[in-house]
């Protein structure tokens, strides 16, 4: 399943299409681009400031981080 964006494209693979997840990837892509705004205006290579997107992939398709 594809998710574009003007200065972003999503990418979710999964076995068979599902609108349930079609839904959360679209969900994934408005909050991504609103958050990471000025950073994809500005591109600088540092992909440290993308930090946080494990916390809105948790928060949004609801799945728990794996414990080391």
């Amino acid at each position: 399943m594809v998710e574009q964006k003007p200065n972003v494209m999503f990418v979710l693979i999964n076995k068979e299409e599902s609108t349930f997840l079609r839904y959360k990837l679209r969900l994934f892509a408005e909050e991504f681009e609103s958050f990471f705004k000025e950073a994809l205006q500005h591109r600088s290579g540092q992909i440290d400031l993308f930090q946080p997107t494990k916390t809105l992939i948790y928060r949004l398709f609801e799945i728990k981080p794996l414990v080391k």
